[in-house]
């Protein structure tokens, strides 16, 4: 429900994951159809996503400085950390490794290495039963619960329930009555 414009092609992504991060956040409160993002590289990009959808990610040597700039550019902490120990090992076990230069960029940045936990769990908690991007909505004790199809889609029965009707094809509500409210939230 988002596109992003990145060396002239589109990347689709969806609102809910973006919401993780602030950055991305005020992009999208800005409700513009197509973001179009010209400081980083689109196979940067896609990496920044695929961390931000996944909350891991491979970092290969080769671009794990220009994703670990991209992690500051649009204020991933997590992503920076994981980059930095990534620059860390690199340089441990490659002598070749520019050192001076890593060195002199990435000092400012390297207060706490620890790398923070993961907050996927918490980023998508915050969004339950929050009507602001919610896709589906469910009646449970003849109260609304909001959610989003992309996120339940990790549940089998869900996928089941969805399944060929991601668009939208499905009853505005859904009437849930066989556990309570409080279960159903959690």
């Amino acid at each position: 429900d988002v596109t992003f414009l990145v060396e002239g092609q589109p990347i689709y992504a969806h609102k809910i994951m973006l919401m993780r991060c602030s950055h991305f956040r005020e992009l999208l409160e800005a409700d513009h159809p197509t973001i179009k993002i010209d400081t980083v590289s689109r196979s940067i990009f896609l990496q920044v996503l695929e961390y931000v959808y996944t909350d891991h990610i491979r970092v290969s040597d080769a671009s794990v400085v220009k994703l670990f700039e991209a992690a500051d550019l649009f204020d991933i902490p997590r992503l920076k950390t994981m980059c930095q120990q990534q620059l860390l090992q690199s340089i441990a076990i490659d002598p070749a490794f520019p050192r001076e230069a890593l060195k002199h960029m990435l000092q400012p940045h390297f207060a706490e290495l620890s790398r923070p936990g993961s907050t996927i769990i918490a980023d998508f908690r915050a969004r339950v039963n929050d009507e602001t991007l919610s896709d589906v909505t469910f009646l449970v004790e003849d109260q609304s619960v909001y959610a989003h199809k992309l996120l339940l889609m990790r549940c089998t029965n869900f996928q089941k329930l969805f399944r060929g009707n991601m668009r939208g094809d499905e009853p505005s509500s859904i009437k849930i009555d066989t556990v309570s409210r409080s279960i159903f939230l959690q």
